[in-house]
């Protein structure tokens, strides 16, 4: 569960996991990564779940970067 408020991330998650946030616009998660994904998923065989949540890339330049990645599981 994650409350109001930005959280700036550039993380690697490699087991299943819920991440819930307090709302669309209240919750922010940005991604101030050059290389890679703001959120990246990967394990080929679990199942995450990303809500209530707004995602965000950097202020500075976003160019290719996706915020949200996953390989092979869902």
């Amino acid at each position: 569960m994650l409350g109001e408020g930005v959280f700036y991330v550039d993380l690697e998650i490699n087991k299943s996991v819920v991440i819930k946030g307090a709302g669309v616009g209240v919750t922010i998660i940005e991604s101030r990564t050059v290389n890679g994904s703001g959120l990246h998923f990967f394990h080929p065989k679990k199942t995450s779940k990303v809500s209530h949540l707004s995602l965000r890339g950097s202020s500075v330049t976003l160019g290719n970067i996706r915020l949200f990645y996953t390989e092979g599981g869902g």
